[in-house]
């Protein structure tokens, strides 16, 4: 068994469209000689690779439509796990876990602090005394 194949190429033309075409070497012989059919032999041949070349650009542009998708959403699954791993990341550090932090409802009459035997809950401060005005008076200085 043989295998042969025929590989074309369609002439390009630089020059604008008026409605002429250009024509072959032997095209324009048999032109000039008024021969042949009349027929526009390389728009025909054209037309022909045209037909054949479209099925199998189709399912080209289809499959690298597909692949093209198929890579978008590998993308965000992997955009996702990055975005987890981080995550995760951030609770390997244990010192989140163990400190404890205050507020108070009453910011301005005194701080509020915490170290590391501090008990966490809600805790009342009770106001046993209240501070005097003190006032200092000096006799002057020589």
């Amino acid at each position: 068994m043989t295998v042969s194949s025929v590989a074309s190429t369609p002439a390009v033309s630089n020059a604008p469209t008026t409605g002429t075409t250009t024509a072959s070497p032997g095209q324009s012989v048999l032109t000039a000689l008024n021969g042949g059919s009349g027929v526009n032999v390389s728009a025909l041949a054209q037309s022909l690779v045209d037909a054949e070349r479209a099925p199998q650009k189709a399912i080209i542009d289809k499959a690298i439509k597909n692949d093209q998708s198929k890579i978008s959403g590998y993308g965000a699954v992997l955009s996702s796990l990055t975005n987890f791993k981080n995550s995760l990341m951030a609770l390997q550090d244990k010192s989140g876990f163990n400190s404890l932090s205050v507020q108070s409802n009453a910011s301005g009459y005194f701080d509020v602090t915490t170290d590391a035997t501090a008990q966490p809950g809600n805790h009342k401060i009770n106001v046993l005394s209240l501070a005097s005005v003190q006032t200092n008076i000096s006799g002057g200085f020589s």
